[in-house]
């Protein structure tokens, strides 16, 4: 496998959670029919996620898969929350989001070490 494929693969992941997260956060704001279609709505926006995590079980390090296999779960549980009625305003979000975000970290962090890339402080983000 080409290192550049590797890289785009890794980084993958990171997008596609953090843009899972954004739109279901965006949707949990809407107004909908019914509690289902809201439910509905907010599940098949993480859908892409499961794909990728797939193909970084194939390609990633031991390291990386522990990682990115944590921060799909959180961000899962951020799904769950919000696709039952959670409120972006909650403690309770927060709290999830709190650790989504040092997850998120940990997973970039275990990426850049797997692709020797020196270590960096990351600020901002989620």
């Amino acid at each position: 496998m080409s290192e550049v494929y590797s890289t785009r693969a890794l980084c993958g992941i990171l997008s596609v959670l953090t843009e899972a997260h954004e739109k279901m956060r965006a949707a949990s704001q809407r107004e909908y029919e019914s509690a289902t279609v809201r439910s509905l709505e907010i599940r098949d926006l993480f859908r892409d996620c499961y794909r990728m995590r797939y193909q970084l079980s194939i390609i990633a390090e031991q390291g990386v898969i522990n990682a990115s296999e944590a921060a799909f779960r959180k961000m899962r549980d951020i799904r769950d929350f919000l696709s039952t009625g959670g409120e972006l305003e909650s403690a309770d979000y927060e709290n999830l989001r709190t650790d989504w975000g040092a997850l998120f970290r940990r997973l970039q962090h275990s990426m850049r070490l797997e692709l020797r890339i020196g270590k960096v402080e990351l600020t901002g983000g989620s």
